[in-house]
Protein backbone atom coordinates (compact mmCIF):
# COMPACT_ATOMS: atom_id res chain seq x y z
CA UNK A 1 0.00 0.00 0.00
CA UNK A 2 2.74 2.39 1.11
CA UNK A 3 4.60 1.36 -2.35
CA UNK A 4 1.65 2.39 -3.94
CA UNK A 5 1.30 5.80 -2.58
CA UNK A 6 4.64 6.69 -3.01
CA UNK A 7 3.78 5.88 -6.98
CA UNK A 8 0.72 8.12 -7.28
CA UNK A 9 3.16 10.87 -5.88
CA UNK A 10 6.19 10.65 -7.30
CA UNK A 11 4.07 10.16 -10.75
CA UNK A 12 1.80 12.96 -10.36
CA UNK A 13 4.90 14.93 -9.61
CA UNK A 14 6.59 14.21 -13.19
CA UNK A 15 2.91 14.78 -14.68
CA UNK A 16 2.86 18.43 -13.05
CA UNK A 17 6.43 19.31 -14.19
CA UNK A 18 5.42 17.76 -17.86
CA UNK A 19 2.04 19.71 -18.09
CA UNK A 20 3.36 22.80 -16.82
CA UNK A 21 6.26 22.74 -19.17
CA UNK A 22 4.42 22.27 -22.04
CA UNK A 23 1.32 24.37 -21.18
CA UNK A 24 -1.55 22.27 -21.28
CA UNK A 25 -3.08 23.32 -17.95
CA UNK A 26 -4.08 26.59 -20.00
CA UNK A 27 -5.24 24.07 -23.15
CA UNK A 28 -7.13 21.70 -21.09
CA UNK A 29 -8.65 24.75 -19.64
CA UNK A 30 -10.07 26.19 -22.75
CA UNK A 31 -11.05 23.02 -23.49
CA UNK A 32 -13.89 22.67 -20.71
CA UNK A 33 -14.41 26.40 -20.76
CA UNK A 34 -13.89 26.39 -16.81
CA UNK A 35 -12.86 29.01 -14.43
CA UNK A 36 -10.53 27.15 -12.33
CA UNK A 37 -6.77 28.27 -12.46
CA UNK A 38 -4.19 26.84 -14.31
CA UNK A 39 -2.71 25.77 -10.85
CA UNK A 40 -6.08 23.46 -10.39
CA UNK A 41 -5.70 22.35 -13.89
CA UNK A 42 -2.50 20.29 -13.47
CA UNK A 43 -2.97 19.02 -10.42
CA UNK A 44 -6.18 17.42 -12.05
CA UNK A 45 -3.99 15.99 -14.90
CA UNK A 46 -1.43 15.26 -12.62
CA UNK A 47 -3.31 12.73 -10.21
CA UNK A 48 -4.87 11.10 -13.09
CA UNK A 49 -1.96 10.04 -14.20
CA UNK A 50 -0.60 8.88 -11.01
CA UNK A 51 -3.83 7.02 -10.71
CA UNK A 52 -2.95 5.61 -14.35
CA UNK A 53 0.48 5.20 -13.28
CA UNK A 54 -0.66 2.53 -10.23
CA UNK A 55 -3.43 0.82 -12.50
CA UNK A 56 -0.68 -0.45 -14.87
CA UNK A 57 2.18 -1.35 -11.85
CA UNK A 58 -0.80 -3.32 -10.49
CA UNK A 59 -1.98 -5.20 -13.93
CA UNK A 60 1.43 -5.69 -15.25
CA UNK A 61 2.81 -7.18 -11.60
CA UNK A 62 5.95 -4.24 -12.07
CA UNK A 63 6.70 -4.77 -8.23
CA UNK A 64 7.14 -8.90 -8.48
CA UNK A 65 9.53 -8.56 -12.04
CA UNK A 66 11.16 -5.89 -9.84
CA UNK A 67 12.14 -7.71 -7.22
CA UNK A 68 12.29 -10.78 -9.75
CA UNK A 69 15.49 -9.42 -11.34
CA UNK A 70 17.64 -8.84 -8.21
CA UNK A 71 16.77 -12.35 -6.95
CA UNK A 72 19.48 -14.90 -7.72
CA UNK A 73 16.86 -17.99 -9.50
CA UNK A 74 18.04 -21.63 -10.12
CA UNK A 75 20.46 -22.60 -12.92
CA UNK A 76 19.30 -23.12 -16.31
CA UNK A 77 18.51 -26.80 -16.24
CA UNK A 78 19.16 -27.46 -12.90
CA UNK A 79 15.77 -29.92 -12.89
CA UNK A 80 16.60 -32.66 -14.84
CA UNK A 81 15.45 -35.71 -16.30
CA UNK A 82 16.68 -39.17 -14.83
CA UNK A 83 15.13 -42.02 -16.10
CA UNK A 84 11.85 -43.52 -16.63
CA UNK A 85 10.11 -46.58 -14.96
CA UNK A 86 6.91 -48.55 -15.98
CA UNK A 87 5.74 -50.99 -13.72
CA UNK A 88 2.20 -52.90 -15.21
CA UNK A 89 -0.22 -54.93 -12.38
CA UNK A 90 -2.97 -57.29 -14.71
CA UNK A 91 -5.93 -59.06 -13.08
CA UNK A 92 -6.39 -62.16 -14.26
CA UNK A 93 -8.79 -63.67 -15.53
CA UNK A 94 -9.23 -59.95 -17.59
CA UNK A 95 -7.65 -58.36 -20.65
CA UNK A 96 -6.83 -55.20 -19.31
CA UNK A 97 -3.94 -53.82 -17.00
CA UNK A 98 -3.25 -50.93 -14.69
CA UNK A 99 0.04 -49.03 -15.42
CA UNK A 100 2.32 -47.25 -13.05
CA UNK A 101 4.73 -44.67 -15.45
CA UNK A 102 7.31 -42.75 -12.81
CA UNK A 103 9.55 -40.47 -14.40
CA UNK A 104 12.59 -39.68 -12.05
CA UNK A 105 13.74 -36.05 -11.80
CA UNK A 106 17.13 -34.74 -9.95
CA UNK A 107 17.67 -31.40 -8.38
CA UNK A 108 21.31 -30.19 -8.77
CA UNK A 109 20.84 -26.97 -6.91
CA UNK A 110 22.26 -26.27 -3.16
CA UNK A 111 18.73 -25.41 -2.35
CA UNK A 112 15.78 -26.70 -2.12
CA UNK A 113 13.21 -26.08 -5.62
CA UNK A 114 9.76 -25.61 -5.79
CA UNK A 115 7.57 -26.22 -8.49
CA UNK A 116 4.50 -25.99 -10.58
CA UNK A 117 3.93 -29.11 -12.60
CA UNK A 118 1.27 -29.97 -15.29
CA UNK A 119 1.47 -33.52 -16.63
CA UNK A 120 -0.10 -36.07 -18.83
CA UNK A 121 0.71 -39.90 -20.20
CA UNK A 122 -0.58 -42.24 -22.93
CA UNK A 123 -0.83 -46.09 -22.89
CA UNK A 124 -1.59 -48.12 -25.87
CA UNK A 125 -4.12 -45.61 -26.73
CA UNK A 126 -5.64 -44.83 -22.97
CA UNK A 127 -4.79 -41.40 -21.66
CA UNK A 128 -4.20 -40.59 -18.17
CA UNK A 129 -7.06 -38.21 -17.96
CA UNK A 130 -9.79 -37.09 -19.83
CA UNK A 131 -9.67 -33.86 -19.37
CA UNK A 132 -6.36 -32.62 -19.83
CA UNK A 133 -2.99 -32.16 -17.70
CA UNK A 134 -3.06 -32.80 -14.48
CA UNK A 135 -1.75 -30.17 -12.17
CA UNK A 136 0.11 -29.67 -9.23
CA UNK A 137 2.67 -28.15 -7.20
CA UNK A 138 5.22 -29.57 -4.70
CA UNK A 139 9.05 -29.32 -3.35
CA UNK A 140 12.19 -30.73 -4.45
CA UNK A 141 14.88 -30.74 -1.64
CA UNK A 142 18.40 -29.50 -2.34
CA UNK A 143 20.43 -32.60 -4.33
CA UNK A 144 17.47 -34.59 -4.06
CA UNK A 145 14.85 -36.21 -6.48
CA UNK A 146 11.20 -36.61 -7.15
CA UNK A 147 9.32 -39.01 -8.72
CA UNK A 148 6.66 -37.57 -11.04
CA UNK A 149 4.10 -40.86 -10.98
CA UNK A 150 1.61 -41.42 -13.33
CA UNK A 151 -1.72 -43.95 -13.30
CA UNK A 152 -3.05 -45.13 -16.56
CA UNK A 153 -6.19 -47.55 -15.58
CA UNK A 154 -8.03 -50.25 -17.64
CA UNK A 155 -5.42 -50.34 -20.74
CA UNK A 156 -6.22 -53.13 -22.76
CA UNK A 157 -3.24 -56.09 -23.10
CA UNK A 158 -2.09 -55.90 -27.14
CA UNK A 159 0.18 -59.12 -27.27
CA UNK A 160 2.75 -59.49 -29.64
CA UNK A 161 2.04 -62.37 -32.56
CA UNK A 162 3.06 -65.71 -31.87
CA UNK A 163 3.75 -64.64 -28.25
CA UNK A 164 2.31 -63.73 -24.57
CA UNK A 165 4.76 -60.62 -24.53
CA UNK A 166 2.54 -57.54 -24.28
CA UNK A 167 3.18 -54.05 -26.72
CA UNK A 168 3.10 -51.39 -24.19
CA UNK A 169 3.81 -48.19 -26.67
CA UNK A 170 2.98 -44.85 -25.26
CA UNK A 171 4.58 -41.59 -23.67
CA UNK A 172 4.62 -39.57 -20.59
CA UNK A 173 4.69 -36.04 -20.54
CA UNK A 174 5.50 -33.06 -18.18
CA UNK A 175 6.10 -29.30 -18.04
CA UNK A 176 7.19 -27.57 -15.27
CA UNK A 177 7.91 -24.29 -13.83
CA UNK A 178 10.27 -24.25 -10.90
CA UNK A 179 11.84 -21.78 -8.29
CA UNK A 180 13.73 -21.37 -5.08
CA UNK A 181 11.52 -22.36 -2.28
CA UNK A 182 9.42 -21.05 -1.02
CA UNK A 183 8.31 -18.07 -2.50
CA UNK A 184 11.02 -16.96 -5.10
CA UNK A 185 9.88 -14.77 -7.83
CA UNK A 186 12.81 -15.52 -10.49
CA UNK A 187 11.14 -19.18 -12.79
CA UNK A 188 12.99 -21.70 -14.73
CA UNK A 189 11.07 -24.28 -17.09
CA UNK A 190 11.59 -27.92 -18.00
CA UNK A 191 9.40 -29.99 -20.43
CA UNK A 192 9.69 -32.84 -21.83
CA UNK A 193 7.70 -35.88 -23.67
CA UNK A 194 8.95 -39.30 -23.11
CA UNK A 195 7.88 -41.78 -25.54
CA UNK A 196 8.59 -45.42 -24.70
CA UNK A 197 8.14 -49.07 -26.19
CA UNK A 198 8.74 -52.23 -24.75
CA UNK A 199 11.06 -54.45 -25.95
CA UNK A 200 11.47 -57.06 -23.61
CA UNK A 201 9.42 -58.34 -20.05
CA UNK A 202 11.23 -59.55 -17.34
CA UNK A 203 9.52 -62.64 -15.24
CA UNK A 204 6.11 -62.03 -13.78
CA UNK A 205 5.90 -61.67 -10.18
CA UNK A 206 2.70 -62.99 -8.09
CA UNK A 207 1.37 -61.15 -5.39
CA UNK A 208 -1.63 -63.69 -4.83
CA UNK A 209 -4.50 -61.35 -6.70
CA UNK A 210 -2.58 -59.74 -8.85
CA UNK A 211 0.82 -60.68 -11.17
CA UNK A 212 3.35 -57.59 -11.25
CA UNK A 213 5.52 -57.41 -14.04
CA UNK A 214 8.60 -55.53 -14.52
CA UNK A 215 8.82 -53.60 -18.05
CA UNK A 216 11.98 -52.95 -20.20
CA UNK A 217 11.77 -49.81 -22.29
CA UNK A 218 13.41 -48.22 -25.21
CA UNK A 219 12.88 -44.23 -24.75
CA UNK A 220 12.70 -41.37 -27.34
CA UNK A 221 12.71 -37.98 -25.94
CA UNK A 222 10.56 -34.93 -28.41
CA UNK A 223 9.12 -31.37 -27.13
CA UNK A 224 11.86 -30.71 -25.16
CA UNK A 225 12.12 -26.77 -23.47
CA UNK A 226 14.71 -25.58 -21.20
CA UNK A 227 14.53 -21.50 -20.53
Amino acid sequence: MITKILITFLASLVARGIIAAFGLDAKVARLINTARSSKAAIWILSGCFGLICVLAWQLLDVGDKLLALGEPGPELGSLVYSRLQIKAEHHPGTEKSNYEIVVVLNNLNDYALGFKAKINADVNGVKMTKDGPLEFSGVVAAKDTRWIVYKVRDVPMIKKPGSDEVDVIGWAEYDISYFVAPHGKKTRRTAKRVNFDTHSVVPSVSTGRSVEERIETTTVFSNELEE
